[in-house]
């Protein structure tokens, strides 16, 4: 988060973690509200380094074709679905929504 004050600004932090907000952490403390049988479809779209740690975290990763996260998802064999635009992404959304019913 970005705070201004009289001109000066200040950069405050999600939490503690390397990257200033553990990703994995929040996506984990938002499903933990939800019943095993009541969890919703996660997706999660990422291109860097600090998108790594919640890579696992979902049921449908998309790693931007070229960058970080698609580098450590093929170094990893971690499933997940490459995209160049964010058609991409929504292309494969609406078939996954559509499989479902």
């Amino acid at each position: 988060m970005l705070i201004t004050d009289e001109g000066d600004w200040k950069i405050t932090w999600v939490d503690d973690s390397s990257h200033g907000h553990d990703k994995a952490l929040s996506i984990r403390k938002i499903m933990s509200q939800y019943p095993d049988a009541e969890k919703p479809t996660t997706y999660y779209i990422g291109d860097g380094i600090s998108d790594i740690s919640a890579a696992c975290e979902c049921d449908y990763l998309f790693a931007k074709k070229g960058l970080d996260l698609e580098e450590w998802c093929l170094s990893k064999q971690q499933k997940h679905i490459t995209w160049t635009t964010f058609r991409d992404v929504e292309q494969k959304m609406r078939e996954v929504v559509d499989s479902i019913g």
